[in-house]
C-alpha cells in the first residue's frame, strides 16, 4: 500500500516536538510503497549504517600504520558477521528469496572473471586473499538492495555518508590552519597549538585534529591527513561525498534544510581545496558536468533550471569563491600552484612525470603479449609484478632521477584494470557502468515522461506516483538519483590520475552508491518493491545452503580477526627492532614474528623482519632462508618491497657469510631494482666490495655515484679517497679525503692517514705531517700510521725522527708480514744512508758527531748486512772502503701497489690490509687501511641508539615507512645513511648485522 510520508496530513497525529523534526526532514516528493521490516532487516540495515559511518574514522594509535589497515580489517569483519545474519533468513524461512536488479548480471560476470584469473595469476594465493576481501566489501550490495525498502532507510545511509564527509573535511581544514585542541578532564577542550609547537605533546591525551605531531609552523601540506594519512585520500573522499548534500537541496522541502545542504557542500568543497588534490578537483568538475548533461537530456525546455536559477548560481559561486579563498589565504603551496605544476615534466617541481612513466611501464607489461591484452595478469597481480616491470622498463639514466618509491597501484585504476583483467575485464566493467547509468536515465525519463509503474506492482501503487510525475517534471528524487550518479562519475574520472577504487574508504562508499542507485531507480523511487528471485529448491536444501553461508561468514570473520592480529604483531615487532632497547625486547619481537607467521604465513614482511633478527644473532643460513621466503609475497602490503629483500641478502652475504662475490651480485641487483635516492646504498656497497676484491675501476665508478647522494657523501667519499690513492690519483684522493675529514670534524684517523699520504705524494709535507700526527694522536701505536709518518719524514731527510716510527711499525705484532718486509727493506736502505753519513764525519775528523749515528745504528733494527760488517770494522778501528752517501732525496711518486686481497670483514684492531711501498725504491705508500671495517657479528646486535620519546608519526603522502636505525655513531669510518634520512654529524661505521633494509615509500 501507499504511505504518503511527504504529505502534510501525515504529521498531524505526531506530538509537536516530533512534528517539528519530521517537518525538517520531510522530503519534497510525497508517497512511497509501504514495505515492512523484520528483525533481520533492522539488524542488517543498522549494520550497514554503522559500517558507513564508522569506517572513515578508524585508525590505530598503537602501531606504525595508523590509517588504512584498521579501516579495512574492521569493515571486513563487520560485513562477515552481517553475512551470517543475512543467511539466517534462509534457514528459518526455508526459501531463498533475493531482490533482483539490472546490475546483478554484470557484477556476476566481473567477479567470475576475477575468480578465474587466479589460474594465470603470478601469485595465486595472494589473489585469493584479495578476492576474499573484495567479496566481503561487495556484500554491501546485496545487503542494501534486500533490506533498504523505505525512504528513511536510504536517507539514513546518505546522512551517514554526509557526516563522514563533513567531519573528515573539517579535520583537514583544522590541520591546514593549525587549529589544535586537547581534551582536559577538568576544562574540557583547550587550545593546544602553542604547547604543541613548543614540543609539549601528551601522547596519552586526545587531540582534535587527531595527530598533533604533524603540526607544522610552516603549514606544510604533509600535515593535512585527517583520518586517512594522506591529503589526496581526503581530497577524493570529500569529492565523492560532496554531491550528497548538493542533492539534498532539492530532496528536502524545508528552507532550513536547503540552507544546511549548501553549507555542508561548501565545507566539503573547501576541504577538497585545502588538500591540493588535482584528481579530486578534476572529479568534482566531472560530477558537475554530469549533472548538467542529465539536465540537458531530461529537461530540454529548461523549466527546472529556470525555476531554480538561484541554486545553480549558488553552486557555481561556492565552487569559484571557495577556490579563490583557498588560493588567496593558503599559507603554503596552494591549489593553483599545484595545477600549474601539473603541466611540466621538471622532476624537481612536479610529479607529473611519475604517473606518465608508471603508465608507460604498466602498458609494457601487456603490450607484447596478446593473451595479457585479453585477460591480463590476474586479479590483484599489479602490486607483485610492477616493481619488476618498472626495473626492466626504465633505463639507467631514467632510474637515476626517478622517484625512489614503490608503486603498488598504477595511479590509474582504468589502466590497472586492463593490466590485471585485460580488455575482457574492461569490457565487463563498461557494461556494468552502462547499466548503472542506464538505470538513472531510464528511471527519471519514465517519470518525467508521465509513464506509469508496471502492472506487477501492488494494488493502488499507481495512485502513489504523485502529481509531479504525472506532469513530467523534475522532483527532488530525480536530482538525488542524478547526484548519486555524479558522485560515481567524479570517482571514475578521479580514477584516471589516481586510485580511489583501491582505497577502502572510497571503494566502500562506491559500493554503497552502486547499491542505492538500483534500489532507488528500479523501485521507481520506492513506489514499488524491487523484483525478487525465488529459488526453486526443497526447504532442506535451502536450510543446508543457509548453514553453509553462515559457516562461511563465521570463518571469514575468524580469519579476518586472525590476520589483523598477525598484522598488528608484525607492526609492533617492527617498532621493537627499531628501538633495540635490550636483548629481551628483540627476543620478544622475534617471538611476535614467529607467532604472526604461524597465524598468517602468506605476507612476506614478517619473514624479512625475522631475517633481520637472525642476522643480528649471527645465524647466516637461517637468516638467508627467511629472506628467500620473504621474496614471493614481499609486496603483499605496503611496508616492504623486493629490493628490501635484496638488501637483507646482500647484508647477510657480506657480514655473516663473508661471501663477497654473492654480496656484490645482490648489490648489483638492488641497484637494478631501485630508482633515485634508494640506489645510493647499493652504489656504496658495490664500490666498497669492488675495492675489497681489487676491482678499482668498478669501485671508483660506483663510489663516484654514491657521493652524489647527500646521505653517502662522507662515507662513500672515505672509501673513494682510498681507491683514488691506490690509483695514484693523488690530487683527487687529497681533495676528497680532506673534504670528508673536514665534514666529520677530523675525528677519523684512517681518513687523516689517506689525506697525509696524498699530501706527501703531492709534496705538501707540512700538511701531510700534520694529518699523520693527528691520526696517531687519535689512535696511538697504530703501526701503519707510524709507517706513513716515517716515510713522510724520510722524504724530508729527517731520518732521526723517522727511524723510531718505522722500527715501532716493524716490531708491531699486528703489522702484516708483507708490510713488515717492506719496512725492513726501507730501514735497511736508511741504514746504508746513515752509515755513509757517519763514515763521512769520521773521515772529516768529526768522530764526536759520528758517534750518535753509530750508536743509533748499533741499536737499530733491520740493518743491511753490509752496514753491520762496516760497523764492526769501524768500531775495530779500520775504516771501510765505501764512498760516503749524501742525504736521501725524497722519492718521486711511482706506481701504487696493487691492493691486497680482500680482508676479512672483521679485521683485528690495527691490522692493515694494504701493502706498503718502499720509498727508497721509488714507490709510494699505499693507503693505510680499509676505510670501512665491518662490525663484529659475533658481538651480537648493534649498539642501540637513544630511542625517540616521540611515537612514530603517521606516514605523509608517499611517505615511506622509516627504515631500521643504523649502528650507533663511531669515529672510525662513515656509514651508509638511509636514503630518506639526513647524515649524522659524526659518521657511523659501515652497516653491520641487523642494519635496516631500505624501506620503500608507497604512494
Amino acid at each position: 500500500m501507499s504511505r504518503p510520508r511527504g504529505d502534510d496530513k501525515s504529521l498531524d497525529d505526531l506530538p509537536p516536538p516530533l512534528r517539528f523534526v519530521a517537518d525538517i526532514f520531510r522530503p519534497a516528493t510525497a508517497g512511497q510503497a509501504w514495505q515492512s521490516l523484520d528483525v533481520l532487516d533492522w539488524i542488517i540495515f543498522l549494520g550497514v549504517v554503522w559500517v558507513t559511518l564508522k569506517s572513515p574514522f578508524l585508525f590505530d594509535r598503537e602501531t606504525t600504520e595508523n590509517f588504512l589497515t584498521p579501516k579495512e580489517f574492521w569493515s571486513k569483519q563487520t560485513l562477515a558477521l552481517l553475512g551470517v545474519v543475512f543467511a539466517i533468513r534462509f534457514v528459518y524461512s526455508g526459501v531463498i528469496r533475493l531482490a533482483r536488479t539490472r546490475l546483478d548480471f554484470p557484477l556476476a560476470l566481473f567477479f567470475s572473471l576475477s575468480v578465474l584469473s587466479v589460474a594465470w595469476n603470478y601469485n595465486g594465493m595472494s589473489a585469493i586473499r584479495d578476492l576474499r576481501g573484495t567479496f566481503l566489501i561487495m556484500m554491501l550490495y546485496p545487503f542494501i538492495v534486500n533490506t533498504v525498502k523505505t525512504r528513511w532507510q536510504m536517507e539514513g545511509i546518505l546522512w551517514a555518508i554526509v557526516l563522514g564527509g563533513v567531519a573528515t573535511a573539517g579535520l583537514g581544514i583544522m590541520e591546514s590552519e593549525n587549529w589544535y585542541f586537547r581534551w582536559d578532564a577538568v576544562q574540557g577542550w583547550v587550545w593546544a597549538r602553542d604547547e604543541i609547537f613548543n614540543g609539549q605533546i601528551d601522547f596519552k591525551a586526545y587531540y582534535l585534529p587527531l595527530f598533533p605531531q604533524l603540526a607544522d609552523k610552516n603549514y606544510a601540506m604533509s600535515s593535512i591527513v585527517s583520518t586517512f594519512g594522506n591529503r589526496n585520500y581526503l581530497g577524493t573522499f570529500t569529492m565523492f561525498t560532496a554531491f550528497i548534500p548538493l542533492s539534498f537541496y532539492f530532496y528536502y522541502r524545508n528552507i532550513g534544510m536547503k540552507a544546511l545542504s549548501m553549507g555542508l557542500y561548501g565545507v566539503m568543497l573547501y576541504g577538497l581545496y585545502i588538500t591540493r588534490c588535482r584528481a579530486a578537483l578534476l572529479g568534482i568538475l566531472a560530477g558537475i558536468a554530469f549533472m548538467t548533461l542529465m539536465l540537458v537530456l531530461l529537461d530540454r525546455q529548461w523549466r527546472f533550471v529556470r525555476r531554480n536559477a538561484i541554486f545553480f548560481v549558488c553552486v557555481l559561486g561556492i565552487l569559484v569563491m571557495g577556490f579563490g579563498v583557498a588560493v588567496t589565504y593558503s599559507k603554503s603551496f596552494n591549489m593553483l600552484d599545484k595545477i600549474k605544476s601539473t603541466f611540466t615534466m621538471d622532476r624537481k617541481t612536479s610529479n607529473t612525470y611519475e604517473r606518465l612513466w608508471v603508465w608507460y611501464a604498466t602498458f609494457q607489461s601487456f603490450a607484447r603479449n596478446p593473451v595479457k591484452w585479453l585477460v591480463g595478469s590476474g586479479f590483484g597481480s599489479f602490486k607483485h609484478f610492477f616493481p619488476l616491470q618498472e626495473a626492466a622498463t626504465f633505463d639507467d639514466d631514467n632510474k637515476e632521477t626517478f622517484t625512489a618509491v614503490t608503486f603498488r597501484q598504477t595511479h590509474n585504476d582504468w589502466l590497472q584494470l586492463v593490466s590485471e583483467l585485460g580488455l575482457i575485464g574492461l569490457g565487463i566493467f563498461l557494461f556494468l557502468l552502462w547499466r548503472f547509468y542506464g538505470i538513472i536515465y531510464q528511471s527519471i525519463r519514465a517519470e518525467t515522461m508521465g509513464e506509469t509503474p508496471d502492472s506487477t506492482g501492488p494494488p493502488g501503487q499507481a495512485a502513489a506516483w504523485g502529481q509531479a510525475s504525472a506532469m513530467g517534471e523534475f522532483t527532488g528524487d530525480h536530482v538525488l538519483l542524478i547526484g548519486l550518479g555524479a558522485a560515481m562519475a567524479s570517482q571514475l574520472v578521479a580514477a584516471v590520475p589516481d586510485f580511489p577504487f583501491h582505497r577502502i574508504e572510497t571503494a566502500l562508499y562506491a559500493v554503497v552508491v552502486l547499491a542505492l542507485v538500483p534500489t532507488l531507480g528500479e523501485s521507481r523511487f520506492f513506489k514499488r518493491p524491487l523484483p525478487a528471485y525465488v529459488a526453486q529448491a526443497e526447504p532442506g536444501v535451502v536450510i543446508a545452503m543457509g548453514v553453509v553461508v553462515m559457516a562461511a561468514g563465521l570463518l571469514g570473520y575468524h580469519f579476518e580477526r586472525k590476520t589483523y592480529r598477525a598484522d598488528t604483531l608484525v607492526r609492533l615487532s617492527e617498532t621493537m627492532i627499531q628501538s633495540r632497547q635490550s636483548p629481551e625486547v628483540v627476543g620478544q619481537a622475534k617471538a611476535n614474528l614467529l607467532e604472526a607467521i604461524a597465524i598468517d604465513p602468506l605476507p612476506g614482511d614478517p619473514y624479512l623482519k625475522l631475517s633481520t633478527i637472525l642476522e643480528m644473532e649471527g645465524k647466516g643460513q637461517e637468516a638467508l632462508e627467511m629472506a628467500e621466503r620473504a621474496w614471493k609475497n614481499i609486496n603483499f602490503n605496503a611496508r616492504s618491497t623486493y629490493h628490501s629483500v635484496v638488501f637483507r641478502k646482500m647484508h647477510i652475504y657480506y657480514y655473516i657469510l663473508q661471501d663477497r662475490m654473492k654480496a656484490l651480485q645482490e648489490a648489483e641487483l638492488g641497484k637494478f631494482l631501485t630508482c633515485g635516492d634508494a640506489r645510493s646504498i647499493y652504489y656504496f656497497y658495490i664500490g666498497k666490495i669492488a675495492w675489497e676484491l681489487g676491482d678499482l675501476e668498478k669501485a671508483e665508478k660506483a663510489l663516484e655515484r654514491a657521493i652524489t647522494f647527500p646521505a653517502f657523501e662522507t662515507q662513500a667519499g672515505a672509501v673513494l679517497a682510498v681507491v683514488k690513492a691506490h690509483q695514484q690519483k693523488w690530487a683527487e684522493a687529497y681533495a676528497i679525503g680532506a673534504s670528508v675529514s673536514q665534514a666529520i670534524g677530523g675525528v677519523d684517523p684512517t681518513i687523516l692517514d689517506v689525506v697525509g699520504i696524498a699530501a706527501s705524494n703531492l709534496g705538501q709535507y707540512a700538511t701531510a705531517e700534520t694529518n699523520l700526527r693527528r691520526a696517531l694522536e687519535l689512535q696511538p701505536g697504530h703501526p701503519i700510521f707510524k709507517r706513513d709518518l716515517g716515510i713522510t719524514l724520510v722524504r724530508q731527510n729527517r731520518l732521526v725522527e723517522a727511524r723510531p716510527l718505522l722500527e715501532d711499525a716493524y716490531d708491531a705484532q699486528t703489522t702484516p708480514p708483507q708490510i713488515k718486509a717492506e719496512i725492513e727493506g726501507l730501514l735497511a736502505s736508511m741504514s746504508v744512508v746513515e752509515f755513509g753519513q757517519a763514515n763521512a764525519l769520521v773521515k772529516a775528523g768529526k768522530q764526536a758527531e759520528a758517534m750518535p749515528i753509530v750508536q743509533r745504528l748499533l741499536k737499530g733494527k733491520a740493518l743491511s748486512p753490509q752496514v753491520k760488517e762496516n760497523l764492526k770494522a769501524m768500531l775495530g778501528g779500520s775504516l771501510p772502503a765505501m764512498p760516503p752517501a749524501g742525504p736521501s732525496p725524497a722519492p718521486a711518486p711511482g706506481p701504487a701497489p696493487e691492493p691486497a686481497p680482500a680482508p676479512a670483514p672483521n679485521p683485528a684492531p690495527g691490522a692493515d690490509p694494504a701493502p706498503a711501498a718502499n720509498p727508497a725504491a721509488g714507490a709510494d705508500p699505499a693507503p693505510a687501511a680499509n676505510p670501512a671495517p665491518a662490525a663484529n657479528p659475533a658481538a651480537g646486535a648493534d649498539p642501540a641508539p637513544t630511542p625517540s620519546p616521540v611515537p612514530p608519526a603517521p606516514q605523509p603522502d608517499r611517505a615511506a615507512p622509516a627504515p631500521d636505525p643504523e649502528p650507533a655513531p663511531s669515529p672510525v669510518t662513515p656509514a651508509p645513511q638511509p636514503p630518506d634520512q639526513a647524515p649524522t654529524a659524526v659518521p657511523a661505521p659501515a652497516a653491520a648485522p641487523g642494519a635496516a633494509a631500505p624501506a620503500p615509500a608507497t604512494p
